[in-house]
């Protein structure tokens, strides 16, 4: 059995060139979908899901997730005020889905990129979701580490959230 320090240290970088980002991720297998949809106040949009399950009984965490959504049209937000409640309105929309309790919602500036992080607990089980969501010009992305209560800002998990990187600038997020 492997110990944390060296399962930790099996992680890959994973591109996406029509999302613009990297972002790096334990080396296991990646499920990507790609779902369209339509929202009258939106318009067509599609997602590009990519979920990752662990598969390292030495990683604290039991899966994580990265998506960024595109829009046809200039539909979202670009004010911070605005930002924050689209973001917000996901962050609760996601914890309704899943009959889950928001723990906590954040806000900041990151290099200009207007940030929201939150907890979401699963009702009745020992499971959180940590997120982290943001909007930058037309593209929305989000990132999850589904983790157990007891491992919550584990080191995996901010490892993951902070190598994310926007292509063509010199933000991390």
């Amino acid at each position: 059995m492997k110990d944390v320090s060296e399962a930790q240290k099996e992680w890959v970088q994973f591109e996406s060139r029509e999302g613009g980002y990297v972002i790096n991720h334990p080396d296991y297998k990646v499920k990507k979908t790609d779902r369209v949809g339509y929202v009258p106040e939106l318009g067509e949009y599609t997602v590009h899901l990519n979920i990752i399950n662990s598969q390292n009984e030495d990683d604290e965490n039991l899966g994580y997730s990265f998506s960024h959504t595109t829009y046809d049209e200039a539909v979202l937000p670009a004010d911070k005020a605005s930002i924050r409640e689209k973001c917000k309105a996901n962050v609760y929309k996601k914890a309704e889905t899943l009959k889950a309790k928001v723990d906590f919602l954040n806000f900041y500036d990151y290099k200009g990129i207007e940030v929201c992080e939150a907890q979401i607990s699963l009702e009745h089980q020992p499971v959180v979701l940590q997120v982290r969501l943001f909007i930058v010009d037309q593209t929305e992305y989000e990132l999850y580490v589904v983790m157990s209560d007891s491992d919550i800002f584990n080191p995996s998990a901010q490892k993951f959230f902070n190598s994310f990187e926007i292509k063509g600038k010199t933000t991390k997020l």
